[in-house]
């Protein structure tokens, strides 16, 4: 039952996505973009948002509206999530390090450099790509 429920609402999704789309000219190539940006935005896919959105990024010059939107979108999600890690991972390593053999609080402290060297990494990635 459940089943087919999701797939009665995913092929509305698909047919509402594509005559969207075809009102407004888009190619076939903005179309799939935004067919797999709009699933994995509603699936909370993020990571998988980010590399599809970054990579159309660099192969075009320019970006619609609503491509800059999930380009947006997948940064702040991406960004959000590891910034959460960090400061998780940190806040642990602050209050128990003291307990830990020093050979551990190295690995958590590496593991926290880790982090902190993805978000900049990302962070560098959008400024080169904007």
């Amino acid at each position: 039952q459940k089943l087919k429920i999701l797939k009665k609402r995913s092929s509305l999704f698909i047919s509402n996505t594509m005559e969207e789309n075809n009102n407004n000219n888009i190619s076939e190539g903005d179309e799939n973009l935004l067919f797999w940006s709009n699933l994995y935005e509603n699936s909370e896919r993020y990571d998988n948002l980010h590399e599809l959105t970054r990579d159309f990024a660099l192969e075009n010059d320019t970006l619609t509206i609503k491509e800059r939107n999930y380009l947006s979108l997948a940064y702040r999600n991406i960004i959000v999530s590891k910034r959460i890690s960090f400061l998780t991972v940190r806040s642990l390593y602050e209050k128990g390090s003291n307990d830990l053999p020093i050979n551990i609080r190295e690995l958590h402290k590496n593991y926290i450099i880790k982090i902190k060297l993805e978000i900049i990494e990302i962070c560098n990635e959008y400024i080169n790509i904007l």
